[in-house]
C-alpha cells in the first residue's frame, strides 16, 4: 500500500534541497516506548544454518518485539534453513523464507528481500538489513533504531537511512574514514552506513532507488548504494551516543591502509577490487582509481614477487582480472565465491 511521498532533493531551501534544523547535539536515548515507527527486516543468509539460528533466536529476543516482517533471504537453500523459519512461523511470527536459484550475493539478496516486503510496507515505514553473523549488541537495540529513525526524519526530513555506525568516504583520495570519538555524542552525518551495523532505510526510498545494485555481487555494495543516495541529495546518520556506548574495535573497509604481507588470493579479494574500481570510475574519479590499480592491485604482489614469488604471482593474476573487469563494466557474479574459511561460532562480542 502507498504511504507519503518520499521527500525528494530540489523541493525547498537548504544545502540538500530542503531547510534542515541544527542536529541535536544529546545522545538519542530513552523515551524508548515513544516512538511509532514500524520497522520491517531482510536477513540475508550464506552456508551457515547455525548462524542463521542464533540470527532469528537474537532478532526475536529483542524487547519489546519490533519488526511487523522478516525476510529470509537464502544464497544457498536447504531444509535446515527452511525449518528454522517455519518454525518461527509456527509460533504466529510474520517470517517468509525466500530461496535464491543461485549465489546472488548481498547485493541480489538484499534487492530480493526488500522487494518482498514492498508490497505489504508503506513508504513511512523503515526496513532493517541484517548481517547473519552479527548480534543485535542489547535487547533495546532496534527500538533505538527506530527511535532515532523518528528522532533524525523529524531534524531533517531528507534522512534516508540511520545505523549504528557508518563512515566519511573521500572518493578522490580513496579513502574510508570512522568518525573521530570527540563526535560520538549525538547524532553524526555519514557518507555510508556499514552493512553489518544494522543499516535502516526509508521504505519509500527504498521503492524509489532499490536497496543495491545487483551488478556488485559483493564487496563495496553497501558504499555504492549508500553514496548514489547521497548524489540524490539524501542524508545518511549513524547513531554516535549508541556507538560510543557500544563501541568495538572496528576497522574501516581497507583501501587506505595497504599491508605488504600477501594472503592466498580467492574471489572474495577479486570482488572487492573489482568493485571498488567500478565505484571510482563511474564518479570520474580516474586518477584514484589509477592508485588504487597501482598500489593495491599491482605494486602490492610485485613487490612480494622476490620473498613469495608464487603466491605473488597468483596474487597478480587475480588482481590483473580483477581490474580489467573493473575498468571494461564486466560486473555481477563473475567467478565463484569460496566457502568462508572461519567456522560460525557465537558473535556477540565480534
Amino acid at each position: 500500500m502507498k504511504g507519503r511521498q518520499v521527500p525528494r532533493a530540489g523541493v525547498s531551501e537548504g544545502k540538500h534541497g530542503r531547510r534542515v534544523r541544527p542536529l541535536s547535539p544529546f545522545p538519542l536515548l530513552g523515551h524508548l516506548s515513544e516512538t511509532t515507527v514500524e520497522l520491517y527486516g531482510v536477513l540475508i543468509t550464506y552456508q551457515s544454518p547455525d548462524a542463521l539460528a542464533y540470527s532469528l533466536q537474537n532478532i526475536y529476543g529483542q524487547h519489546p518485539r519490533r519488526l511487523k516482517q522478516l525476510v529470509v533471504v537464502d544464497n544457498e537453500p536447504g531444509e535446515a534453513g527452511r525449518r528454522l523459519v517455519a518454525n518461527y512461523r509456527a509460533r504466529g511470527l510474520t517470517i517468509d523464507y525466500v530461496p535464491t536459484n543461485e549465489n546472488i550475493g548481498p547485493a541480489g539478496a538484499r534487492t530480493l528481500g526488500a522487494q518482498h516486503l514492498l508490497a505489504e510496507a508503506s513508504d513511512d515505514d523503515w526496513v532493517v538489513f541484517f548481517d547473519d553473523r552479527k548480534a543485535l549488541p542489547r535487547q533495546s537495540t532496534l527500538t533505538d533504531l527506530a527511535y532515532f529513525a523518528e528522532q533524525m526524519l523529524s531534524q531533517d526530513p531528507s534522512t534516508a537511512g540511520i545505523a549504528l555506525a557508518g563512515a566519511r568516504i573521500n572518493l578522490r583520495r580513496a579513502r574510508v574514514q570512522m568518525p573521530t570519538i570527540h563526535e560520538f555524542n549525538g547524532p553524526i552525518r555519514v557518507d555510508c552506513l556499514y552493512s553489518n551495523r544494522f543499516p535502516t532505510f526509508r521504505v519509500g526510498v527504498v521503492r524509489t532507488y532499490g536497496s543495491g545494485d545487483p551488478r556488485f555481487f559483493w564487496g563495496w555494495e553497501d558504499t555504492e548504494y549508500c553514496l548514489r543516495l547521497g548524489e540524490a541529495g539524501y542524508s545518511l546518520y549513524m547513531h554516535g551516543a549508541l556507538w560510543n556506548e557500544l563501541r568495538e574495535m572496528v576497522s574501516t573497509p581497507g583501501f587506505q591502509h595497504v599491508r605488504l604481507r600477501l594472503e592466498t588470493p580467492e574471489s572474495r579479494r577479486y570482488y572487492s577490487l573489482r568493485n571498488l574500481i567500478r565505484i571510482l570510475l563511474e564518479r570520474g574519479h580516474y586518477v584514484a582509481a589509477a592508485r588504487v590499480a597501482l598500489v593495491s592491485g599491482l605494486g602490492k604482489p610485485l613487490a612480494n614477487m622476490p620473498i613469495t614469488p608464487r603466491l605473488a604471482l597468483d596474487n597478480l593474476k587475480l588482481n590483473v582480472i580483477a581490474l580489467r573487469d573493473g575498468i571494461t563494466g564486466r560486473m555481477g557474479r563473475t567467478m565463484p565465491m569460496q566457502a568462508r574459511r572461519e567456522p560460525f561460532r557465537t558473535f556477540e562480542t565480534q
